[in-house]
């Protein structure tokens, strides 16, 4: 699989950081990211019905202006349920001690919102919200829970009746078993598998040792089970690392990326869901590359693994992509996700998700001197040359939209710069418009 052209998907002079993305079952793209004004956070949300060609105008998710709180890990989170979108958060309206997860719902792909509440339920701080739905319809929720003085208390975890919206009173995870602690900011992952499983992964801090762990809580089960280790790395840190494990679930297959410092690399790994006991992970390095890998994302296609991560080569950072297989000692296919890879093309917080043998990536970029949302995708785009208003004709109209575009007067999306671009060099100019008259001319 090789990724296309990179998608702005809501240009704007305000930095744009922790995204997120899903596809639902009919094909649309949801992303939802923070945006950062001044010291004030908020959500926003835009969705593309064109694979990715273009994006909605972006919306603002959370009612209480300004008020969200995120990290590097711990942005929102969205996920859909047949035509329902939900967005997670945290949020501190009620004080920055009394932060809470807040759930906001579209029933119509998108297009309408509405909070629907607090859906922690606990007193104090909590962060790191997760999201996810169950194929039978129920949302499962998990997120980090501190006192009143800040320091983490537990692991908290809750879900709903099929295609409700109430969750039921949330659950300790009690995932260490008072073995250490999780690390306090680096946020949980949860996953659910076919059959209604929820796993929870986190990074432990036994003593300053940072391993990382994964827990499970089957479906006839009342409580997780104790974590266990999905990588004895021995790696020792007196600071909190910040980087999470991320999950992918693929009927029995379990699939993991995460980093150690030994070296400061992205690893992947397998495990079958019902024994849990992952295999011995791959070091997503090749040829000898000296780079310094974080924040990793995987998903599945078929039996396949993909990943993307933050690659820091040179202090120059890259979002890059690999895959494996189980029968792979080595990373295949691993490219550079996005277009802009020169040195001040900062690339950072990537997603990847897959959705029908597509996938899909979102990361935060600031190669025009500012955090912003990039997209990108597997899936080959088909443009005309010269039709930029994409009515399947190339005519006057389209020189009119080219000239707005070259003024500033509007922004093109990535299907118009595609088709705008006569010459592909990323420019345009007049010399496009030289090149869409005499196409018109000889048409």
């Amino acid at each position: 699989m090789e990724f296309g052209a990179d998608v702005h998907v809501f240009p704007n002079n305000h930095q744009q950081s922790f995204p997120d993305i899903t596809i639902s079952d009919n094909g649309i793209i949801h992303v939802t990211w923070v945006l950062v004004s001044g010291s004030n956070k908020d959500i926003y949300y835009s969705y593309s019905s064109d694979n990715g060609f273009s994006f909605s105008e972006a919306v603002k998710i959370n009612d209480s202006n300004g008020k969200v709180v995120a990290f590097i890990g711990g942005g929102p989170r969205v996920r859909c349920r047949n035509d329902e979108v939900f967005i997670s958060w945290a949020d501190k309206r009620n004080g920055y001690t009394n932060t809470g997860i807040y759930l906001a719902q579209s029933t119509d792909s998108g297009n309408t919102w509405v909070e629907t509440g607090r859906i922690s339920d606990v007193d104090y701080f909590t962060i790191y919200p997760e999201l996810e739905v169950g194929d039978d319809g129920k949302l499962h929720t998990a997120y980090y829970h501190y006192g009143s003085d800040l320091d983490i208390e537990d692991v908290r975890y809750a879900y709903t009746e099929p295609n409700s919206i109430e969750f039921y009173p949330s659950i300790q995870a009690d995932v260490n078993a008072g073995v250490g602690e999780p690390c306090d900011c680096c946020s949980p992952e949860l996953a659910i598998g076919p059959d209604g499983s929820a796993y929870i992964a986190f990074r432990n801090n036994i003593n300053n040792l940072r391993d990382n762990y994964i827990a499970v809580k089957r479906p006839n089960m009342n409580e997780f089970s104790t974590g266990v280790p999905i990588y004895n790395s021995g790696w020792m840190v007196s600071y909190c690392p910040s980087s999470r494990p991320y999950l992918a679930v693929n009927e029995s297959l379990l699939g993991v990326g995460f980093r150690v410092e030994q070296p400061a690399n992205t690893y992947l790994a397998f495990s079958n869901s019902d024994s849990i006991e992952f295999n011995p992970p791959t070091n997503s390095t090749i040829n000898g590359e000296d780079s310094n890998q974080d924040y990793s994302s995987v998903t599945f296609v078929d039996n396949n693994l993909h990943a993307v991560w933050s690659d820091d080569i040179s202090e120059n950072k890259k979002v890059r992509y690999g895959m494996i297989s189980q029968d792979d000692s080595v990373i295949q296919n691993s490219q550079n996700v996005a277009d802009e890879n020169g040195n001040d093309a900062l690339q950072s917080d990537p997603i990847i998700t897959s959705f029908d043998n597509t996938l899909y990536c979102v990361w935060s970029d600031n190669r025009n001197g500012i955090q912003q949302i990039y997209f990108s995708s597997s899936s080959e785009f088909t443009v005309i040359a010269g039709d930029i208003n994409q009515d399947n004709e190339v005519n006057i109209i389209d020189i009119v939209n080219l000239v707005n575009f070259i003024l500033g007067h509007d922004n093109p999306s990535a299907s118009e710069m595609v088709a705008g671009d006569m010459d592909e060099n990323g420019i345009l100019n007049i010399l496009d418009i030289i090149q869409i008259v005499n196409l018109i001319i000889a048409g």
